[in-house]
């Protein structure tokens, strides 16, 4: 058997690590069961559905001897991070005979091939005729990557086969194909996450409820296709969301910031530690109109805050002109931004179920709220508060998948407190609200 280069990016250490425990609960038994050309395994966060789509995917390359296959995530990160060690887990040292770190090429000892890639870019997925393929996060990815694999599936083979595994992600693409109106051939399995209790630490389904709001617990827990009310942040609640508050001048601050075009927004929050449970305390704004950059910066700093972070969008790394951006004038004037280029937390929707979850989790409890003003159902922050109760998704959507609209009024607002939320509240709050 050929030596595996301890250099490369495979992992050996991985290899053999589970195998022989993979026991399949009632809702991955089914699915492995399953015959169809085309599958989805749908489940919620911890339901082993990236476990099954491994055991899939090497099952397919046990039975196409000497035949490629393909397995995909949204990104080669995601890839790396979950679906190749997942993979790897189930191998044992002497089925693999081959490793290629630069084509990413994984060769079986009965000569199957095993390409890993990333379905962010489609177009690049066009390579080989394939016997099979596993699409690992199908949601997260474009229609066209599961469209492009699945015209590669031409092989004379043994087994061929189409595997996709992921959570639901509204009424997108997975459900229209598998739900709504499935082709001959195609079949989706759903489970719910705590069919796979068994494998997960005590009290990991508590701490979900303790991150997530009703609608996201429907979905990233019982694997369930949500849609949507016209507002997006329905669970806002000005009696509950609004609250008396005086702020510590002692405390440090987080700065929320969308440099917008013609509309920035700025937001000041502070944590409010003595709460139970802790909470974050929307107190101040700054919403101009044609607001130069440097006034922006400038009333940053007179406010007077003693700053911890300033959260703003990724794409003010974005050169102008002038060969300058909003985040290098920032730090010009010692204000260092933050920003999170994982491509999941980046995703509208993903942050805007985390501001959900902030705003009301499952538990019934609220860690974020806006001070009060001088009447206990006005807040200190009214711009922030109208784009709350405002913002909304397309009225004449037809597939109820769309993202909402983009008014140039209240999404600045919002997409402030999206960014600040991604950067900073939810690692601070639970690591479970980091998951995409």
């Amino acid at each position: 058997m050929a030596t595996i280069p301890q250099t490369t990016q495979l992992d050996r250490n991985l290899l053999g690590r589970r195998h022989g425990v993979y026991r399949p609960h009632a809702g991955q038994a089914e699915f492995h069961r399953d015959a169809s050309l085309a599958k989805v395994a749908l489940s919620g966060i911890g339901g082993g559905k990236t476990a099954a789509g491994a055991f899939e995917a090497l099952m397919l390359a046990r039975a196409n001897a000497g035949l490629p296959g393909v397995v995909a995530a949204p990104t080669y990160q995601m890839l790396q991070a979950a679906t190749l060690p997942a993979f790897l887990s189930l191998l044992r040292p002497s089925d693999v005979l081959g490793w290629s770190a630069r084509d990413r090429l994984m060769t079986l000892t009965n000569g199957a091939q095993i390409w890993f890639r990333s379905a962010e870019e489609p177009d690049y997925l066009y390579g080989p005729n394939l016997a099979w393929f596993w699409l690992d996060e199908a949601a997260l990815c474009d229609e066209a990557a599961w469209d492009v694999l699945f015209g590669r599936v031409r092989l004379d083979c043994r087994r061929p086969a189409a595997v996709g595994t992921c959570t639901p992600r509204g009424f997108n693409w997975v459900w229209k194909r598998f739900h709504s109106d499935p082709p001959a051939g195609h079949r989706l399995h759903r489970w719910s996450a705590r069919l796979n209790s068994p494998n997960l630490r005590p009290g990991f389904f508590d701490d979900l409820y303790a991150a997530y709001d009703t609608h996201r617990i429907r979905q990233d827990v019982e694997g369930e296709f949500i849609g949507h009310s016209a507002l997006v942040y329905g669970n806002f609640s000005r009696g509950r969301n609004i609250v008396p508050w005086r702020p510590d001048p002692a405390a440090p601050i987080d700065v929320a910031v969308d440099f917008g075009f013609r509309h920035p927004y700025v937001c000041w929050i502070a944590e409010d530690v003595a709460s139970d449970p802790a909470r974050f305390v929307v107190f101040d704004e700054f919403a101009p109109s044609d607001c130069t950059l440097d006034r922006l910066i400038e009333t940053i700093r007179t406010r007077g805050y003693k700053l911890r972070t300033i959260a703003c969008d990724p794409a003010g790394v974005a050169v102008d002109g002038y060969g300058s951006s909003a985040v290098a004038e920032f730090a010009r004037a010692g204000l260092q931004c933050t920003f999170t280029n994982r491509t999941e937390l980046r995703n509208i929707l993903t942050g805007v179920e985390i501001v959900r979850g902030l705003l009301l989790n499952a538990m019934d409890q609220t860690r974020l709220v806006l001070a009060a003003g001088d009447r206990p159902d006005e807040s200190r922050v009214p711009v922030l508060q109208r784009a709350l109760e405002s913002y909304s998704y397309p009225e004449d959507s037809s597939s109820r998948s769309e993202l909402p609209v983009k008014d140039n009024v209240h999404d600045h607002p919002v997409d402030a407190l999206r960014y600040w939320a991604v950067n900073q509240a939810a690692s601070r709050v639970s690591p479970f609200l980091m998951t995409g």
